[in-house]
C-alpha cells in the first residue's frame, strides 16, 4: 500500500468482524473418562504424547505417487475466486481498529510503518502490530493489513462426549470448553514461507461442564494448538510440533508460539513467475491417551500465493502473499499532497468519464476504481522488460490524444488545455497497465498536470508495485483475467 500525502501510517486493506462458528468434538469412552479425570487429578502428564496430531491430519503435505503436485486450471481459478469473494463479505461487516492514546502507549497507526514487510519476521510478532491487533475488547475480527501481514481473533468451542466403546456413537455430553484464539501471520520477503504466531487470548476461556467439573476437571484437560498448511495448487509443509498445555494454563498465558509453512520449490508451478498456492491455518484439539479428536477446530484459514518472480529487488527474490488482501494504490487531492493534480485527474475520470479527453461518441468506461471489493475491473501490471510493445503502444496513443493528432485529431486534448512549460500530459489508466491507452477494451483519460507532481505519482506507483508484490501480466496463465494479479486506485480528499 502506498503512503498518501505526507502520512506514512498503515491503513488496513480489509478489517472485518466476519467469521463462522468454529466447533470440534472430543470423544471418550466411560473407561477413558475415569482415566482422564484421574490424570487431571494427579496433574501429570500435563502435555500430550509426542504425536499429538488428530487422526487424518497431515503435518507435511507431500506429492502422492504419480502426482505432479500441480493443481489444474480450474483449481487455480477457484482459489483466486474464493480469496476475492472474502472482500465482499468483509465489506458487509466492517471493523475499525480500536487504538489506545499514543501519549500513553507510544504506539499508534501514525507511527506504524506503511508497509508491513519492513518488519522482520522474528520469534514474536512486531510489537506495534501486536498492539494494534490485540489491545482491544472485540471478541471476533480479522485485519488484513496488506498482502504480507494479517491478524485475527476468533472464538472456538470444543465439545467433549462420552461414546459407546464398540459403535462410537455419542451417548452423553460431558461438557464444553471455549476460548478465543489470536493469530498473527507474516510472510517472509526472501523465501516462499509464512510464519503463524498463535496463542489463546488471556482470560478468554470458559467452561460449561457443571460447577464441580468447571473447577476441577475442565481446566486440567490438555489443549493442543498446531500450525498447519494444506496443498492447493502446489504442495507445502509445516514441520514444527504442536504446542500443548492445559486449558487452564493457556488461559493465563501470553506466550506466542510459532509455525512456519513452506511452499514447494520443486513441484511444477504456474507460469513465468513460478506461481504456487496453498492454505495456512491453525488447529485446536485434545489428543491424549484417553481423548480422541476426529476433526480439530480449524481457525484462521488463509489462502496464500507464492512466487519466484525475477523482476523485483534482489533482496526480495521470492515470497508469499495473502490472496485476500486487495492491493490498492492511494493518492490524495489534499493541498499538501505531492501528487494532488494527478489524484484529481483520476478522481474526475472515475466520477465523470464522459467529460474527459479524448472525447468519445460512446459512453466511456474507465477501470480501476477501488470500492473495498474485487467487484470492479482492476488493473494489470506491465513491465518494460516483458511488455515493451504494449507499453510503447500505450505511450503512442496517449501522445496522440494529448496533441490532438492521429486518431484523436478531433477528439483529443484541445490546444488550450495541452501541457505548457512545467507540465506533463498525464494518462490514466497508467502506461504500465494492460488497460492503458492502447487497450481495445477500456477507455482512458489525458490531462495536463504539474511535472513534479506527475513524477511524484509515478514514483509512488513504482514503489507500490514493489511493496505489494504486484506480479506482471502473464497471458499464459489459465483464464488469465481471473488468475493474474489485479490492483485498484483509491483517491482520498485528506
Amino acid at each position: 500500500m502506498t503512503a498518501i500525502a505526507s502520512s506514512d501510517s498503515i491503513k488496513p486493506q480489509i478489517s472485518t468482524t466476519v467469521g463462522e462458528e468454529i466447533r470440534s468434538e472430543v470423544l471418550l469412552t466411560k473407561d477413558d473418562i475415569a482415566k482422564a479425570k484421574q490424570r487431571v487429578k494427579d496433574g501429570v502428564p500435563k502435555t500430550a504424547p509426542k504425536d499429538t496430531q488428530p487422526s487424518g491430519s497431515q503435518r507435511r503435505v507431500d506429492k502422492g505417487a504419480g502426482s505432479s503436485g500441480k493443481g489444474d486450471a480450474k483449481a487455480f481459478k477457484n482459489i483466486m475466486d474464493e480469496a476475492r469473494s472474502y472482500a465482499a463479505k468483509a465489506k458487509e461487516h466492517p471493523y475499525k481498529i480500536e487504538e489506545k492514546p499514543k501519549a500513553t502507549t507510544g504506539l499508534s497507526m501514525e507511527n506504524a510503518n506503511a508497509w508491513t514487510h519492513s518488519y522482520a519476521v522474528g520469534d514474536t510478532p512486531p510489537a506495534i502490530l501486536e498492539q494494534l491487533c490485540f489491545d482491544n475488547t472485540e471478541a471476533q475480527y480479522t485485519v488484513m493489513f496488506d498482502r504480507y501481514t494479517y491478524c485475527t481473533r476468533q472464538p472456538f468451542t470444543i465439545d467433549y462426549w462420552e461414546v459407546d466403546p464398540v459403535t462410537g456413537a455419542k451417548q452423553d455430553h460431558l461438557g464444553t470448553s471455549s476460548g478465543r484464539m489470536e493469530i498473527l501471520g507474516q510472510n517472509y520477503t526472501d523465501t516462499r514461507s509464512t510464519r503463524q504466531f498463535a496463542r489463546i487470548q488471556k482470560d478468554s476461556v470458559s467452561y460449561d461442564w457443571g460447577w464441580f467439573d468447571n473447577l476441577w476437571t475442565a481446566p486440567g484437560i490438555d489443549l493442543s494448538l498446531n500450525g498447519e498448511c494444506e496443498a492447493a495448487l502446489t504442495t507445502c509443509s509445516t514441520l514444527q510440533p504442536a504446542a500443548t498445555m492445559t486449558w487452564g494454563t493457556w488461559n493465563n498465558n501470553t506466550t506466542w508460539f510459532k509455525w512456519n509453512s513452506n511452499s514447494s520449490t520443486t513441484d511444477p508451478m504456474w507460469g513465468r513467475d513460478k506461481v504456487g498456492a496453498h492454505y495456512v491455518k491453525m488447529h485446536a484439539y485434545t489428543n491424549t491417551p484417553e481423548h480422541r479428536t476426529e476433526q480439530p477446530a480449524i481457525i484462521g484459514t488463509r489462502p496464500v500465493r507464492c512466487d519466484s518472480a525475477t523482476y523485483f529487488s534482489t533482496y526480495r527474490p521470492e515470497t508469499c502473499i495473502y490472496l485476500e488482501a486487495i492491493p490498492r494504490l492511494e493518492y490524495s487531492t489534499a493541498a499538501d499532497s505531492p501528487n494532488r493534480e494527478v489524484a484529481q485527474h483520476i478522481k474526475d475520470a472515475f466520477a465523470n468519464p464522459n467529460a474527459t479527453y479524448p472525447r468519445s461518441q460512446y459512453s466511456k468506461v474507465i477501470p480501476g476504481m477501488y470500492d473495498g471489493t474485487y467487484a470492479g475491473m482492476g488493473l494489470h501490471r506491465l513491465t518494460s522488460t516483458l511488455h515493451q510493445a504494449q507499453m510503447d503502444a500505450n505511450e503512442s496513443q496517449k501522445n496522440a490524444a494529448c496533441s490532438q493528432t492521429g486518431d484523436y485529431a478531433t477528439t483529443g486534448l484541445p490546444y488550450t488545455l495541452q501541457p505548457k512549460t512545467g507540465q506533463d500530459c498525464d494518462e490514466y489508466p497508467f502506461r504500465s497497465t494492460l488497460e492503458g491507452a492502447a487497450s481495445p477494451d477500456w477507455d482512458f483519460s489525458v490531462r495536463a498536470v504539474d511535472s513534479t507532481q506527475n513524477r511524484s505519482a509515478g514514483g509512488s506507483l513504482s514503489a507500490f508495485y514493489e511493496s505489494d508484490r504486484i506480479l506482471a501480466w502473464d497471458a499464459n496463465l489459465p483464464t488469465p483475467y481471473d488468475t493474474n494479479d489485479q490492483f485498484y486506485v483509491q483517491i482520498h480528499d485528506f
